[in-house]
């Protein structure tokens, strides 16, 4: 992937899959999830599709209805 560089510490990934069909979306996310394991890499998942955020994610955030607090963390 040309889009990180040799010393990345964390990916945002922002809307990455939206109005892509199941199959495409399953193998980007195969893709970005084998590069995450292999760099130990942190990543910032940032979806409006809420069974893929908990499906992904150890930690979430709902921004409509818990705002992000300092300290939160």
């Amino acid at each position: 992937m040309r889009a990180l560089g040799p010393r990345t510490r964390y990916l945002i990934a922002d809307e990455i899959t939206t109005m892509l069909d199941a199959v495409t979306q399953a193998q980007i996310w195969h893709v970005v999830l084998g590069l995450v394991r292999e760099r130990n890499l942190g990543v910032l998942v940032i979806s409006h599709d809420r069974p893929l955020i908990e499906h992904l994610c150890h930690r979430t955030v709902d921004l409509k209805s818990c705002p992000v607090l300092p300290g939160m963390w």
